[in-house]
């Protein structure tokens, strides 16, 4: 699964690079948010495209919305196989988990389905379904993260996110809100 370069088109490239450290930079896009002082600041919500790209297909997943592609704008967004390659099992484990959810397939059929050894077209499917995942996953946080324009609508908005998910712990809540500030602060571009 992802053995190659794997390149992102239109919509869903565009907000992945928006949310992510885009170390190609050959068409950055910027997510700038006004800091406490009313400065403006090019910040990143994940310091490498892999990173929200896992966090994006366990989100689409958790929701079950997948999307398919959209090449409405001219945007592309690249991982390297060699980055895929090293987060290869947690994207594996990804698609297991999305095989084994999967109630139209019968529970001895799931099982095999993610302990056999793929063929290269099974392969090629599996990459799809994460993709389209992906794909929900980014527009789910792009619902919830686009109309951020300081630190504070940020905050607010990120703890939208995190509270649909029903955590009970405030304190939690707030760790990991203050953990997304302090990582802005320091990946300034």
């Amino acid at each position: 699964m992802f053995t190659s370069q794997l390149k992102m088109y239109g919509k869903h490239a565009y907000i992945l690079k928006k949310y992510s450290k885009d170390s190609q930079a050959a068409e950055p896009v910027k997510f700038t948010l006004k800091d406490f002082d009313g400065n403006s600041k090019d910040i990143v919500v994940f310091d490498s495209m892999i990173k929200c790209f896992i966090f994006c297909a366990t989100l689409g997943f958790a929701e079950k919305r997948t999307a398919n592609e959209d090449k409405s704008i001219n945007v592309d967004a690249n991982i390297f196989a060699d980055v895929l390659n090293t987060n290869r099992k947690t994207i594996e484990r990804i698609y297991k988990q999305i095989v084994l959810s999967d109630e139209s397939i019968s529970k001895d059929d799931r099982i095999k389905l993610v302990f056999k050894k793929m063929s290269m077209e099974e392969d090629k499917a599996a990459e799809q379904v994460i993709l389209s995942y992906v794909r929900g996953g980014l527009e789910i946080l792009d619902e919830h993260l686009k109309d951020s324009f300081s630190y504070e609508t940020f905050a607010t908005n990120f703890l939208e996110l995190i509270n649909h998910y029903n955590m009970e712990d405030e304190w939690w809540k707030l760790l990991i809100t203050m953990f997304y500030l302090f990582q802005m602060e320091q990946d300034v571009i």
